[in-house]
Parts: structure tokens; sequence; C-alpha cells
């Protein structure tokens, strides 16, 4: 009898650019996803994925033998570059050094992805749209959002199961939609040189917001974190927060409508991240919805697709752990 059908245990990651989080999940074949002991750190605190991964099994009784990894980053042939730290690393040379016997290290988003068919109805927060986000039995869905980065994955269900995209579609260019945004990605330009959605999309997005917006009104910034940002916004405790904010949400509207284009996501469009839950009423009630729907000959097409937030914290723990157990079905690569 395989291991995964004694109760085994696996370890799984999500890793980020600011936080990471740390868990065991059940491999029995139980029909949810399990988290198990999640414990959770700063990034910052830790020179390598080995080092924080270390930290946690001295904390824990059992030795896993398997592991999953969401990780904020590039996944290619067996190598591993996260984009916001310098932490790249062989998944060969890791899974030896923890003692592993298979180690799977799949993008943050694309973890994502694998936990969409997990969730309840209570983990979703509808932002627009003529009907109620579900997920289909048959058909496409993006999922995006804006954190330390700007993520971007797919899940396309069909009768042989779910098949996940992985991509960087955070990095593709921003295309100004008025002659505000045309300055903004001026003054982006002077700064970065290529200007990608991330510059805006982002929590540094935010602040690059607000301090841009300074700038053009004349006015001093004083390098405003993205929580005070949000903060300020919300209580409507400073007219340019305000109008960042706003500004972020019409953005990211316009982002999401472009992504369901591309990927023919007409059954939805969900929202992650713990920017986009505090930002959940400016969603709502913002040019959020109006900008996604503002494609031209597809208006129509795109005012059919429901748009929500995902409200559950340990997203990235659940796809790792629904990514490792579906890995038990195939080759190890």
């Amino acid at each position: 009898m395989k291991r995964a059908e004694r109760g085994a245990l696996g370890l799984i990651a999500d890793i980020g650019g600011t936080n990471i989080r740390i868990a065991l999940t059940g491999l029995n074949g139980a029909r949810r996803a399990r988290v198990l002991e999640p414990k959770y750190f700063r990034t910052a605190d830790f020179g390598s994925v080995m080092e924080v991964a270390q930290a946690y099994l001295s904390q824990v009784a059992e030795r896993p033998r398997s592991a999953a990894f969401a990780l904020a980053g590039v996944v290619r042939n067996g190598h591993v570059s996260i984009t916001n730290r310098a932490w790249d690393f062989s998944i060969d040379e890791v899974r030896e050094l923890l003692g592993l016997e298979r180690l799977l290290a799949v993008n943050d988003f694309e973890a994502i992805s694998w936990a969409l068919p997990e969730l309840g109805r209570e983990d979703v927060v509808d932002v627009g749209g003529k009907r109620a986000a579900m997920l289909p039995k048959h058909g496409t869905v993006v999922v995006l959002g804006p954190g330390t980065g700007l993520g971007v994955s797919a899940l396309q269900i069909n009768s042989r199961g779910p098949i996940v995209f992985a991509t960087e579609g955070g990095h593709v260019g921003l295309a100004p939609g008025d002659d505000e945004e045309m300055q903004i990605l001026r003054c982006l330009q002077q700064r970065f040189g290529r200007v990608s959605y991330e510059r805006v999309l982002s929590g540094q997005g935010l602040s690059n917001l607000y301090s841009i917006l300074c700038t053009l009104a004349d006015r001093e910034s004083n390098g405003t974190s993205p929580e005070e940002i949000t903060r300020a916004a919300l209580d409507g405790t400073d007219e340019m927060s305000m109008r960042a904010v706003r500004l972020f949400c019409e953005l990211l509207g316009g982002f999401a409508g472009d992504a369901a284009l591309m990927f023919g996501a007409w059954d939805g469009v969900y929202l992650a991240g713990g920017l986009v839950t505090a930002l959940i009423d400016p969603l709502r009630t913002g040019p959020f919805r109006q900008r996604f729907e503002d494609k031209g000959r597809f208006a129509q097409v795109l005012a059919a697709v429901p748009t929500a937030a995902i409200v559950r914290s340990d997203l990235g723990l659940v796809g790792a752990a629904c990514a490792l157990r579906a890995s038990f079905g195939k080759p190890r690569s």
C-alpha cells in the first residue's frame, strides 16, 4: 500500500515575497484538502527556502516524505526563481537536503487555481456582474491578484479534470486608458524604463500611484506605505489616498477584463490576496466593474462574466495541498 494511502502527511508551503505560510496536509485521499499545524513566518527573516523549511520541520513531530511549495516566481526545468526575493534554487537539491522523496514546486497563483474547486460560497464575495461567481463543471476561469507582485493563472475544467495554466501575466505592458494614465505611464517610464502592470497593481504599485498623483498635483509625498494609503482612503481622511485607491481599482478592472479576453475566461474572474480583501468595498462601489466591461466590441461579452474576490486566507496552502495530491497520480518529473 502506498504511503499516501496509509494516511501519510505532506509538507506544504506558500512562499511569497513578504510572508511565508507552512503547514502539513493529509495525503490519504480525503475529499477535501486539509491544512494542519500552520505556522507563519516573514520572508525577510530567512536567507533561503531551505532555512524556513528546516525551521518549520524542527517544530513538528512527523517528518514528511513529500512536499509542495507554492512560490511567487517562475518554475522552469527543475529550477525556481522567486521574483521579488533572491531565492533561486534547484528543486532536486532542496528535495535531497530536506530528505524528501518528492518535492513539487508550483507558481503561487497556479496553486490558487488548484484551490478554486475547494472553495465554499462563504469563501467568495461577488464584486460585480449580473450573476454570482460559481465554478463551472465545464469551462474556464482566471484568477489574479495584487500583492508583493501581480499574480495571474487560469483554470480549465473539463471531463478529464482540472488543467491549470501558470503564467507571468502581471508583467505584460501597462496600457493607459486616458490622459491621466498616460502621464502616470510617462512618470513610471522615467523611473523604471519598461512599465508592466505590476508597477501599478501591487502593494508597491499602489504606493507608486500615490506618489505620482502627488507629484502631478504638486503636493509633497512622504512615501506612504500601501497599508497607510488603504487605511486613509477607507477612512476618508486623505483625498490623495482616495484618488490612488480609486485609480488602482480602475486599473485592476481593466487588467482583469483583459485577462478574461486573453484566456477566454467567460465563466469568471477571481481576485485574490490581502490587498484585494482590504479593498472589497471600493471594488464593489468604484470604477472596477465599469473598466472591466469597457472592451469595445466585447463589452456585452464581458458584461456576462462574473467577478469575485476570494476571502479565504489559507488559499495558497490549500492549493499546494491539492497540487501535491494530484501529483501522486502522475510520474515524477
